[in-house]
């Protein structure tokens, strides 16, 4: 494996050879903290950055893993929705998002990036899962280009469960919950001084 950065954003590339490659990719995002590992290997850069839309997002490049000829220009995503138990119901809580091309140096590369708590314009989801709280397994697209001979691909994702009292409030409302406490403490020692 190797670590690079383009444009300030680092990546994990798999070194791949020619040889039969099964390639298991799992991310985690059970703190809001998008980490990845590649056949059991931590992933040390290309996590936890701002992505066009979600607030942290982690990227695993595999280049040479597609079929020669594959389509070089592909986005499909699959949606973690936000459990029944949320208040958020059917809302997109992480995108895992398979990409590629165009690719000066590999036209065969795939992406795949998990967009944690995403703000998605408009995607339309080739499938989606309410999210447990443990690894799922995530299918690959039908219309995927073909994986090289030999290449096969697992994802799994495992991400944080939402639901009432799950989410963080904003810091905003804790101050505010703060002034208000105050101030039915300051109007009390008010009743009783006079």
């Amino acid at each position: 494996m190797r670590e690079t950065s383009i444009g300030g954003v680092g990546l994990l590339i798999v070194a791949m050879t020619q040889s039969v490659s099964a390639t298991i990719v799992s991310f985690d995002d059970l703190t809001d903290a998008v980490t990845a590992t590649v056949d059991g290997i931590q992933v040390t850069t290309g996590c936890n950055f701002q992505s066009e839309i979600g607030l942290n997002a982690c990227t695993v490049v595999l280049p040479n893993f597609l079929a020669t000829g594959a389509t070089a220009n592909f986005h499909f995503y699959y949606t973690l929705d936000e459990p029944a138990s949320s208040d958020m119901v059917q809302m997109p809580s992480d995108v895992i998002e398979f990409s590629g091309g165009p690719s000066t140096t590999d036209s065969k590369r795939l992406a795949i990036i998990m967009h944690s708590d995403p703000d998605l314009p408009a995607v339309t989801p080739y499938g989606r899962v309410a999210e447990n709280g443990n690894f799922q397994p995530i299918p690959l697209p039908a219309n995927l280009p073909a994986l090289a001979t030999g290449n096969t691909l697992t994802v799994n994702a495992r991400s944080d469960l939402g639901g009432p009292g799950a989410d963080v409030p904003e810091p905003s409302t804790g101050f505010l919950a703060l002034i208000g406490v105050l101030g039915l403490v300051h109007c009390t020692r008010r009743k009783r001084s006079t």
